[in-house]
């Protein structure tokens, strides 16, 4: 069985088509196993043209739960 990466994301830039860029810092970094699919789901919920996301990939071998 192939292990999973898991994304943590603690921020993103939304880029509109108008070329304006919004800097968004989040308070609390979430996690995903679907980078891509995060991606999507910030640029249709913010109605931009596309998203830049700023994460650190963790393996989850590396994870310990408490």
């Amino acid at each position: 069985m192939e292990e999973k990466t898991i994304y943590m994301v603690t921020g993103f830039q939304l880029i509109y088509g108008s070329g304006v860029r919004d800097n968004v810092k989040l308070n609390k970094p979430e996690f995903t196993e679907d980078v891509e699919g995060y991606r999507k789901s910030v640029t249709e919920k913010h109605g931009c043209m596309s998203v830049n996301l700023t994460y650190v990939e963790i393996d989850k071998s590396q994870l310990t739960l408490k």
